[in-house]
């Protein structure tokens, strides 16, 4: 995280330690420098250098008299990866004023040491920490959050439905895809994104059907999000409502949708690719372009064979890849030489 929306804090001082690797010189000027903004910076300087020798200096400026000081101290300790650092986090989780309480949730998760799980799962009980703590409880993984995540998709704020979610698709447990459906015609776009994510990492085919019917959400992204998600499951019932998304009114959809039937790898799906081939949004054509290299059927070569003299230069490149994987040749992006071999094909 960059803290505060600011700046990244530093001196030329600083950067010359920095890049002196002056661990010892950095750690005293965190601790002893009479100017916040330098101790600031130091921290940030320390966290960047990857040394664990700064691990002690660090957990003292946890407890610095300014707070943008032990944010940034936090935000080194996360980024150090030190476990030494997980039982002055939890004290500071649990004692400190609500700034500092909330970096220490984000670190812990970063730190990925399941000593955490209990502090984080008592932090949930306090609002103001509930988002950082969830997120913190996924990036860790462990399933004894589950029921204890399950009923936060039904949290009167948005943002923690959502991240929510997001944790119990790390988390991975398929107990969770039951929970998940249910949030799908959530109010908040955001968070019915997440669950579509987060059933597609969790992989249970019984999500099959609910994510199908959120082909046909309202949001873009809720769509868009479905669309890759069900070529990331692989399951043959998404084909004909994947080839009915190739008609979406948002490029992104039909993208995905078209990448999706590649990925599936049904035959039903060539001609409706082919046919994507034609769609006016550039944006859109790479879809069926890379589906149908993934497909590998070289009915597809003649209009993939077109599209190299196609006014987009990546559409071009995605082109000539795509004749490349079906051909098993390289003849780059000239058509002529293309065409020629297909000719000496039939």
């Amino acid at each position: 995280m960059l803290l505060f929306g600011a700046r990244i804090p530093s001196t030329p001082h600083i950067t010359a330690m920095q890049k002196r690797g002056d661990v010892e010189g950095l750690s005293r000027v965190l601790l002893h420098d009479e100017d916040s903004y330098i101790r600031c910076a130091a921290a940030h300087a320390l966290g960047k250098m990857g040394q664990r020798e700064a691990v002690p200096a660090l957990v003292k400026a946890l407890r610095d008299e300014e707070t943008s000081v032990a944010l940034y101290a936090v935000q080194a300790l996360g980024r150090l990866g030190d476990r030494r650092a997980v039982s002055p986090l939890l004290a500071l989780l649990q004692e400190a004023e609500a700034p500092r309480r909330v970096a220490a949730a984000e670190a812990l998760g970063a730190l990925g040491d399941r000593r955490a799980v209990p502090g984080l799962l008592a932090a949930l009980r306090e609002p103001y920490l509930r988002t950082a703590a969830v997120r913190a409880l996924g990036m860790l993984g462990d399933p004894r959050a589950l029921p204890h995540l399950t009923p936060l998709l039904r949290d009167n704020q948005g943002e923690v439905r959502q991240a929510a979610a997001w944790a119990l698709g790390q988390i991975g447990d398929r107990q969770a895809a039951s929970h998940l459906v249910t949030v799908l015609g959530d109010e908040c776009s955001r968070v019915r994104v997440a669950a579509v994510e987060a059933l597609g990492r969790i992989g249970d085919r019984q999500a099959v059907p609910p994510i199908i019917h959120a082909l046909r959400d309202v949001d873009d992204g809720v769509r868009a999000t479905a669309a890759r998600v069900l070529g990331d499951l692989g399951d043959r019932r998404a084909v004909q409502p994947l080839i009915d998304a190739l008609q979406d009114p948002y490029w992104m959809v039909r993208q995905s949708a078209a990448n999706s039937l590649g990925r599936i790898g049904d035959p039903q799906a060539l001609e409706p690719l082919i046919a994507a081939l034609h769609d006016e949004d550039n944006r859109a054509l790479i879809g069926p372009i890379r589906g149908l290299a993934r497909l590998g059927d070289r009915q597809a070569v003649p209009p993939l064979i077109d599209l190299l003299t196609h006014e987009d230069t990546q559409v071009r490149q995605e082109a000539a890849e795509a004749l490349k994987a079906l051909a098993e040749r390289d003849f780059g992006d000239d058509p002529s030489l293309w065409q020629k071999w297909w000719e000496v094909q039939q």
